[in-house]
């Protein structure tokens, strides 16, 4: 095992992030593109705690793209979530995944 394995299991232990892999992992391996109301309605779903600040969610998808499993699309889209506004959220993908 070396550090240098960017999808080593024991990358971002140090982080509060990790608790959420299975979810993100869940997002990025079925869905082409997604979004982080997608990741709160995922987690709200498994009865997770989310995260206190909603500036969070986009933290925490940075943080997966910058261990190379997410990666940032040039898509937006509105959110579908009831209780959020229609500011249009950024879409993520699968690191490697080709987004047209």
């Amino acid at each position: 095992m070396t550090l240098l394995n960017m999808h080593d299991d024991t990358l971002m232990t140090s982080t509060p992030y990790t608790k959420y892999k299975t979810e993100i992992m869940f997002l990025a391996n079925t869905f082409k593109v997604f979004t982080s109301d997608m990741l709160t309605a995922l987690l709200l779903y498994n009865n997770k705690e989310l995260p206190k600040d909603k500036t969070d969610m986009a933290r925490i998808l940075s943080s997966y793209a910058s261990q190379k499993i997410l990666a940032k699309t040039s898509i937006f889209r509105r959110s579908d979530l009831l209780t959020n506004n229609s500011i249009p959220r950024m879409c993520w993908s699968k690191y490697g995944r080709d987004i047209k």
